[in-house]
């Protein structure tokens, strides 16, 4: 018993192949894209890469840096993490840490992204003792200021 073909079938079987060359049309398109997604990805994983290793590096030369300070009379100054650079007006005494403003203290801070200050909470003094800390002035590390050697 064979079946005759209907008489609509031909048509049937052409929206057939021009629905499955739509779909392979598509799957192409798909493809693309997600090529397309893919680089755009490996281009921002690589920036990304690249920031965090020079973060990196900043945050040790600071480190670096602060136990230097610790037992010099002068200090060196810290590099900015936001901009790879040296900080501006970043005290080079424990004077001229005692002498900056409050807004100069937040202004260094925000410069090396100290992640655990929090200017909402913290007063001056914690400010002021906070950065201290970062530049390397410990309480038992003493500086001269006007021929007068201080012990914090």
């Amino acid at each position: 018993m064979n079946k005759a073909p209907s008489p609509g079938m031909p048509n049937d079987l052409m929206s057939v192949k021009e629905d499955l060359k739509s779909v392979k049309e598509d799957i192409k398109s798909i493809k693309e894209d997600l090529k397309s997604t893919k680089e755009d990805l490996i281009k921002k994983i690589d920036s990304l890469e690249k920031s965090l290793r020079i973060n990196i590096a900043i945050r040790d030369s600071n480190s670096i840096t602060r136990t230097m300070n610790a037992s010099a009379s002068r200090l060196m100054p810290l590099y900015s993490v936001l901009t790879g650079t040296p900080i501006e007006h970043c005290p080079t005494t424990r004077h001229e840490l005692e002498i900056l403003s409050n807004p100069q203290v937040i202004r260094i801070l925000a410069e090396l992204e100290d992640l655990l200050y929090d200017p909402s909470t913290s007063t001056a003094d914690v400010t002021k003792n906070r950065l201290a800390m970062l530049v390397g002035i410990t309480a038992a590390s003493p500086f001269v200021a006007h021929n007068v050697v201080k012990h914090r």
